[in-house]
């Protein structure tokens, strides 16, 4: 890789917290066209042992996970550059339909199967890269 490396944010934007406050408004709201529009069509997401490479496996995954828990995310610290997030937020899962225990661990193994009923808070500390690599041309 060339050390003229340029990267940019999907959609050459810098990244804020307006635009990330943004994405959690689709988000809460299950609009995972506008969701996954915050994405690069070449994504990774990785979490409980998960990892999403496609467009179309985060939509099925969130599709399953949110037709069985109500999921939501305060932001407590923001901080951002050009293609990072780092965040501190606070998760709120509350199931209300249990979930199929067989089902999550041959599907999405890692994923704890919640119980109709439970909720689970969790404290999440991340770092988020959103880049599209392009390679700049050689300077002659």
């Amino acid at each position: 890789m060339s050390k003229n490396r340029l990267e940019a944010t999907c959609q050459e934007m810098v990244l804020d917290q307006q635009l990330y406050e943004g994405y959690l408004k689709a988000f809460h709201a299950r609009d995972y066209d506008s969701v996954l529009a915050h994405f690069h069509e070449r994504i990774s997401v990785r979490f409980a042992g998960l990892e999403l490479t496609t467009q179309s496996a985060v939509r099925d995954f969130y599709l399953y996970f949110h037709s069985h828990v109500d999921e939501r995310i305060e932001i407590i610290d923001f901080m951002s550059s050009h293609n990072r997030i780092y965040l501190e937020a606070r998760v709120v899962l509350s199931c209300f339909k249990t979930m199929d225990s067989e089902q999550v661990a041959t599907t999405y193994p890692g994923l704890l199967a919640l119980k109709g009923g439970q909720s689970v808070n969790l404290g999440q500390l991340g770092r988020i890269l959103i880049t599209n690599t392009v390679e700049a041309p050689e300077r002659r």
